[in-house]
């Protein structure tokens, strides 16, 4: 009996170790993650809501840390070439090169809350900075400078904006949908009245049409901004059946698009997932046992990332379930890279790396590189009014090695049986 115990045993502990898929790498406690970006080198940005931020590279090596002077972070955007991003913590509004130094600051006034509802949306030239001053929605449009030079007051919430190719144009939406020429001119301006700045708002590149999610009826539409008319010609719609699942952090609902609008991702009430192509026809659906916590799609629509109850998992571009990770709780936020390599997530009070390759065999994980290096120093800045330091080791988290591979559980089995043949063999000497 003892013996069967001991077979019993290995074969419960060892082997689910063995092929569970398990993530490459992690860091130590974090408190309160904003946002998790991908840069345009290769490397993660991990937000906190505290005021701070980490860049990592693929192996969840710390690079840098930053620290923002102000309280809470309230607004982060990174801009679409990645050169640069800005930040809004408390009252103060900063933007910050690739190299994490600060080109500019500004004091905006805020409401109290430090800065509940504001939005930023960071172009390669212009940045917009929308929320409320004294309960009134306001727009700033800021260019790379600093200077505001164009002020708006507005019937809505900014909800989204979109910049041209060359950055001089600018699509915003708060409430009516405005185009808005780089002298900060309005060209023309479309009614949209049932746009908040929770629903999903997307502009294609050719500027001339918006696909928005329909809080009234749950549908997505695609309408034509025509050059003459003012109201919103409708090209498409696509009935759901079902209310989109509102994000983590409660400010916008989660469907996102592609950068080209070729591919949209949603996700509803009905635990389902559905993708719809740049005509509005279903691609694939899917539907999940439990609820969803947070999505994410690549910039080529090949791969979704999906987080549910304990579970995240991704999808191809046929909606088969290519694999998928056990996680400690509801991962949230989850980011795919760009290209579909590997996705980082939110879970447990960490941040875990994972590559989409290791998902699809599983295989023995491989213990974790232990880091051991220093993280590059940020550039000091000459100016009071930032905090901005690089300690020798991280003040927030390290990343840490997982657990040393286990032993294979043939082995374990057989030295088991051995074992219990000595045994048996020395109670036969008389």
């Amino acid at each position: 009996m003892f013996i069967i115990l001991l077979i019993f045993i290995s074969m419960n502990v060892l082997v689910p170790s063995v092929f569970a898929n398990e993530a490459e790498w992690e860091t130590n406690r974090i408190n309160a993650v904003f946002d998790l970006v991908e840069s345009s080198f290769d490397t993660w940005y991990i937000i906190g809501a505290g005021g701070w931020l980490q860049e990592r590279d693929l192996s969840g090596n710390l690079i840098k840390e930053v620290h923002f002077e102000g309280s809470k972070l309230t607004g982060f955007s990174l801009s679409p070439l990645g050169d640069y991003y800005t930040v809004l913590a408390g009252n103060r509004l900063s933007q910050y090169d690739s190299k994490h130094n600060r080109i500019w600051q500004k004091f905006i006034v805020v409401d109290a809350g430090s800065g509940e509802g504001y939005r930023i949306v960071s172009g390669d030239h212009y940045s917009v900075v929308g929320g409320d001053i004294g309960g009134q929605p306001h727009i700033f449009i800021l260019d790379f400078g600093g200077d505001i030079f164009e002020y708006y007051l507005t019937s809505a919430k900014f909800a989204d904006a979109r910049f041209s190719g060359d950055g001089r144009t600018m699509m915003i939406a708060a409430g009516d949908i405005a185009r808005i020429d780089e002298g900060g001119r309005v060209l023309m301006t479309y009614e949209a009245p049932y746009i908040t700045h929770r629903d999903f708002i997307a502009f294609p590149p050719n500027m001339r049409e918006i696909i928005w999610s329909d809080p009234r009826t749950g549908e997505i539409k695609n309408n034509v901004l025509g050059s003459n008319a003012e109201k919103l010609t409708e090209k498409w719609k696509y009935r759901v059946g079902s209310t989109p699942v509102i994000s983590y952090d409660h400010e916008n609902i989660l469907i996102k698009a592609t950068p080209d609008c070729n591919y949209i991702v949603g996700a509803y009430q009905d635990n389902s997932i559905r993708v719809i192509d740049q005509r509005g026809d279903l691609v694939w659906k899917t539907d999940l046992s439990s609820a969803i916590s947070d999505l994410d799609i690549t910039d080529d629509g090949s791969y979704v990332l999906v987080s549910t109850l304990d579970k995240i998992s991704v999808f191809d571009k046929n909606g088969a379930e290519i694999g998928s990770i056990q996680t400690a709780g509801r991962a949230m936020p989850v980011r795919i890279s760009s290209d579909g390599a590997s996705f980082v997530y939110y879970a447990d009070n960490k941040v875990y790396g994972q590559t989409v390759a290791s998902l699809k065999t599983p295989t023995p994980p491989s213990a974790t590189l232990n880091i051991e290096s220093a993280p590059e120093s940020v550039t000091p800045i000459e100016e009071p009014t930032l905090i901005e330091t690089q300690p020798e080791q991280s003040s927030v988290a390290d990343p840490t090695p997982s657990q040393q591979t286990p032993l294979s559980p043939v082995i374990a089995i057989t030295s088991v049986l051995s074992l219990a043949l000595l045994m048996r063999s020395a109670r036969r000497i008389p």
